[in-house]
């Protein structure tokens, strides 16, 4: 134990020593520090990390202003948060902004903490992201070294506060924040409209993010890209829908491709990833993005999400010339009553045809499925494993429901007392957060388990993968995960 003990504390304070010559000796002061707080997740330990796209935004518009920018990202960084003490000293930035998901929330305090500790008053401290945004109040109530909640969609807000911190004057009539007053009150400004013309926002400041420091787990650096904002579905458990609006807000396809040119010819990277909610809402839109990337040659790999109510063979077969490898479906369950209950408005007939196009068309395919619906018991759940079994997608990815403050399946949760876990660290769908009305918490976490050692113990599985070279590094950091949850799923077969 002793030994255990001196070897992590040398590799602590060695960490830091390089941490302080790395981002602290020779770096200049800056105006803004945007911060990407820590949380654990199995993502980033066995998939990787994507480029906070968020933080880059805000980045781009600061500098519009002529602020010197820098961007942390604790996803990559490895050192501790106490160590940020350091940074923090020797940049002095005036504004600090802080991006907050739910996990992050506690670490993101604790960042703040240190920010005022060190700079005092002098220094603003902004906070942003979804946790924050149904949260403003109780945030500013128990943190009263925050400044500033941006609520929902946020560059126009970061810049409207940044020229009122720059120029002086009141925070009275900047629309979509939540704020501390002189007099230590709390002012809750009415909500911002949402962005009309998405064109107008400045690409995201990647020259400001090393790159090369992301991508998944065996494979090449992917830059993620925004095409499209807004979702008109109505699913219980999404917090996207609120926090970007109902209606579908769309960047121009010339738009799109002017920035993937962009990235092309600064960065020389040709993986992209879409992050909108459904890529393929608008399919007209999404063939003519694809008609441009093959007219330009650009020459790219590229993945999106959709529905299975949105996708078409002509579609996906222009989508595959474009250079798109892969499509995230949200599935969900393999029961038409859960489906219904979580207002997903599609159908499992409809999700089979999805999967059947895809490998038709030779798009490989990500099934995405929830377990832990309130109304779901053991028949249920084995009902969603053996759907997704009988689907054979090329991979599947299985989480729990997890009620996020501001969905509906938060207020569900709280009337109806199933929410078992109020440590926020928790909240990132692999941990068992919530019961249903029939299965515990510590139920759900044996049926995640089982979930993957099924879809993923396969023969079949196995004989399609191992053979193929490309994903062989990926699959060992899969199997990484599954030994994991396969001892897990062991140790509470037996409640140890």
């Amino acid at each position: 134990m002793p030994y255990l003990y001196i070897r992590q504390r040398l590799t602590c304070i060695l960490t830091d020593i390089n941490i302080y010559f790395k981002l602290v000796l020779g770096d200049k002061i800056v105006d803004v520090l945007l911060i990407n707080p820590p949380y654990p997740s199995v993502v980033l330990r066995y998939v990787g990390a994507a480029p906070p796209i968020g933080l880059a935004y805000l980045a781009s518009i600061a500098e519009q202003l002529g602020l010197t920018v820098e961007i942390i990202d604790y996803s990559i960084e490895k050192f501790s948060i106490d160590s940020l003490r350091y940074v923090i000293s020797r940049k002095n930035p005036h504004i600090v902004g802080l991006t907050c998901t739910t996990p992050s929330y506690y670490n993101m305090c604790k960042i703040a903490r240190n920010i005022k500790e060190i700079l005092g008053r002098d220094v603003y401290v902004i906070v942003g992201g979804p946790h924050v945004t149904y949260t403003h109040v109780e945030t500013l109530i128990e943190n009263p070294f925050i400044d500033i909640v941006v609520r929902g969609e946020g560059e126009i807000t970061f810049k409207e506060v940044c020229s009122k911190i720059i120029r002086g004057g009141s925070f009275d009539d900047v629309l979509g924040i939540s704020y501390r007053g002189k007099n230590g009150s709390i002012k809750i400004n009415p909500e911002r409209p949402l962005i009309k013309n998405l064109d107008e926002l400045p690409f995201p400041a990647w020259h400001l993010i090393k790159l090369e420091k992301y991508g998944y787990k065996g494979g090449k650096v992917s830059v993620p890209i925004m095409t499209s904002r807004g979702c008109p579905f109505n699913c219980i458990f999404c917090s996207s829908s609120k926090l970007m609006g109902k209606k579908f807000r769309a960047r121009s396809p010339e738009n799109v491709v002017s920035e993937i040119k962009y990235v092309i010819d600064r960065f020389g990277i040709r993986h992209f990833g879409f992050l909108d909610d459904i890529f393929t809402l608008d399919k007209k839109r999404a063939m003519k993005i694809a008609d441009l990337i093959i007219e330009n040659n650009l020459d790219i790999i590229w993945g999106c999400s959709s529905r299975v109510d949105t996708l078409d063979e002509q579609l996906l077969q222009k989508l595959r010339e474009a250079g798109c490898k892969v499509i995230y479906i949200g599935v969900e369950s393999g029961c038409q009553e859960v489906l219904n209950w979580y207002r997903k408005g599609i159908t499992i007939e409809q999700a089979k045809n999805a999967v059947e196009l895809c490998k038709k068309v030779g798009i490989e395919c990500i099934t995405t499925f929830i377990l832990g619906a309130p109304i779901e018991d053991w028949y249920r759940i084995e009902k969603t494993i053996d759907f997704a079994i009988k689907l054979d997608p090329d991979y599947a990815q299985f989480t729990l429901l997890t009620p996020y403050p501001g969905t509906d399946l938060w207020e569900y949760a709280k009337q109806h007392n199933l929410i078992v876990e109020t440590n926020f660290e928790l909240y990132d769908t692999v941990h068992p957060v919530m019961r249903t009305h029939y299965l515990s918490a510590k139920d759900l976490g044996r049926a995640l388990a089982k979930a993957y050692l099924k879809f993923y113990g396969r023969l079949k599985f196995f004989k399609r993968e191992i053979f193929d070279k490309k994903r062989l590094a990926m699959i060992v950091s899969l199997g990484k995960g599954l030994i994991l949850n396969f001892i897990s799923y062991i140790k509470s077969l037996f409640h140890i």
